[in-house]
């Protein structure tokens, strides 16, 4: 279940003589800001950190499990998988939003970026243009490969939960509403494309829909804005 960083600092009000807190991971990620809250939280702590990745760690819980290093320390089971690409927007309803305004999140989602694969080369060590290259073919790194980049430091024997990739990814929030130009639907329309491209179908009256992860019932459809 998501966990917030509301979630995290009731945990650690609630175990203040703890010297030591295991972070078991398996997630798909979430908000950019979120996440790093939950980093920054984890490593201001005062506590010992250690982080295991349990079936996924993708996107944005890819930062979260950089809390163990120089502490507890960062693992991954044998069979999971390391998932990291470039923050997306994910849209939640067709608000109305002027070009402007998408060129003003375009320029955020950068910034976003930027931060990221700065957070990265700080903890890798790895070179800048190497990891942005990986971010942007959406890379998933095995066990071996993830501690080869530097992002996780030793495994842990035994099954975990398989994760689906691309059910979750990093995101930020949209900016305010307000009329929607031609321009700004037809680019809102390519960058849901983009969002959820291999996780599309068509109904049986033609419409093409996008969803999040696996389409079973309950997922969440999404479609061209009109």
């Amino acid at each position: 279940f998501p966990v917030t960083i509301s979630d995290l600092n009731v945990f650690l009000a609630s175990n203040k003589g703890a010297t030591s807190i295991t972070v078991h991971i398996n997630s798909g990620g979430g908000s950019v800001t979120e996440g790093f809250a939950i980093y920054d939280k984890l490593k201001t702590s005062g506590k010992k950190i250690k982080t295991i990745v349990e079936g996924l760690c993708g996107s944005i819980a890819t930062v979260i499990a950089q809390a163990g290093k120089d502490s507890g320390g960062r693992y991954m089971h044998a069979n999971s998988d390391f998932f990291v690409h470039n923050p997306y927007w994910m849209p939640s309803a067709p608000d109305p939003m002027e070009a402007d305004q998408l060129e003003a999140l375009a320029e955020e989602m950068r910034k976003a970026q930027n931060k990221l694969v700065g957070f990265y080369g700080n903890i890798t060590g790895q070179s800048i243009e190497s990891l942005q290259n990986i971010m942007d073919r959406q890379t998933t790194l095995s066990t071996e490969e993830a501690i080869q980049w530097g992002f996780i430091d030793g495994v842990v024997e035994g099954e975990a939960i398989a994760g689906k990739r691309m059910q979750i990814l990093a995101y930020i929030s949209k900016p305010n509403k307000t009329n929607m130009s031609e321009k700004a639907i037809g680019l809102l329309n390519a960058l849901i494309k983009r969002v959820f491209k291999n996780a599309m179908t068509e109904t049986s009256e033609g419409v093409t829909i996008y969803f999040d992860g696996e389409i079973a019932v309950g997922t969440k459809p999404y479609r061209d804005w009109e």
